[in-house]
């Protein structure tokens, strides 16, 4: 009976599981990601409306591939380029994300 129990376990553990696999995927063109215009680490420079100018620091851009699943369920997923660049306000100490 013990025997019965164990192969049912791991007959059940088996055909439960299912393998990730990406049905669809969205890249950006070269024109998206020219979107975000800051270089690694240069130096931008701002005037308020106040005329006040200050400085700030823009960070690595970067591209990410995110894998979302269609159903929490499911095993197919969509891939998605996210592009991202972070910019540093030293005056305010801000960090801005786009």
């Amino acid at each position: 009976m013990k025997n019965i129990t164990y192969l049912l376990i791991i007959l059940f553990s088996i055909t439960g599981c299912c393998r990730d696999q990406i049905v669809a995927s969205y890249k950006l063109s070269e024109n998206d990601k020219n979107l975000i215009p800051f270089e690694q680490d240069s130096t931008l420079s701002y005037i308020s409306q106040q005329d006040i100018s200050f400085s700030a620091k823009a960070q690595q851009r970067k591209l990410e591939i995110i894998e979302e699943r269609i159903g929490a369920d499911s095993c197919d997923l969509w891939a998605i380029d996210v592009f991202k660049s972070s910019i540093f306000i030293n005056t305010f100490e801000l960090e801005f994300e786009f």
